[in-house]
């Protein structure tokens, strides 16, 4: 889940390009839910979200 206080800053996208989609409209989780092979890698990206916008339910 990606919250309001997202700054677009990429750094999702970045981490982890097939799971999250920077466009004109902000930030979007691509697939929910998150395959369990791409658990890791959005934990990580939600760790080193400068906003704290991202949370990994599981």
């Amino acid at each position: 889940m990606i919250a309001r206080t997202c700054i677009v800053s990429g750094t999702c996208e970045a981490l982890v390009p097939s799971l999250f989609e920077i466009d004109d409209d902000g930030a979007h989780v691509l697939l929910e839910p998150v395959p369990d092979n791409l658990l890791e890698a959005a934990r990580d990206a939600a760790d080193q979200c400068p906003s704290r916008a991202l949370t990994v339910i599981s």
